[in-house]
């Protein structure tokens, strides 16, 4: 009879249907694992770098812009004369570069220079002559390690090497250093020695 029951028949069904379950629980679901297994690339990208590193100059905040010396990349130039101005317009130093020629983007190789700075009423301050140096043009640092004379109107120093700001006029020397003072006397008078004037605060 067709309609007679078949155990057989029965459990083969019944199997069927657990290798049919067990076959979809061992897939998973397949659009979670298209995310999951995603290559690399299609991964979102980390965000851009700053645009300014803490050692870029930056005029919005107070700080001077890179001093601008006309150079062509693997070619010294010779006989420049630099100003640097304030943001009045008004020279902070005057650089006079026998030679200058490119390190990389922030610094520069100077020789046979002369470099003068002034006070901010114009008035000229220090004056010193760079056989051989480096300048930093953001920070207006210069780095000798070859011996250096700073002159002012009261005094001279010597050192065998100099790191000078000339933003700040903060300067070190080092080696073996040589200071000689003028005018030591108060009121506006000059050394025996015919030095400079200078006038106590």
């Amino acid at each position: 009879m067709s309609d007679r029951f078949d155990p057989m028949r029965v459990c083969l069904r019944v199997l069927a249907g657990f290798l049919a379950a067990a076959s979809v629980l061992a897939q998973g679901d397949p659009q979670s694992k298209s995310e999951s297994s995603a290559p690399p690339s299609a991964l979102p990208a980390p965000g851009p770098l700053p645009e300014t590193s803490p050692n870029t100059a930056d005029p919005a905040k107070g700080a001077p812009a890179p001093l601008a010396i006309p150079l062509v990349e693997g070619f010294p130039s010779f006989g420049l004369q630099i100003p640097d101005l304030d943001e009045r317009g008004k020279p902070r130093s005057i650089c006079k570069f026998g030679s200058v020629s490119r390190i990389n983007d922030r610094e520069v190789r100077i020789g046979d220079s002369f470099v003068e700075t002034y006070t901010p009423d114009g008035t000229p301050d220090l004056s010193m002559e760079l056989k051989e140096a480096t300048l930093d043009r953001f920070t207006r640092i210069f780095v000798a390690h070859v011996p250096v004379t700073i002159r002012r109107a009261d005094f001279e120093i010597t050192g065998s090497t100099m790191v000078f700001n000339a933003l700040t006029k903060e300067v070190r020397m080092g080696g073996p250093v040589k200071m000689q003072l003028f005018n030591l006397n108060l009121g506006d008078k000059s050394d025996s020695e015919g030095g400079a004037k200078t006038q106590s605060p």
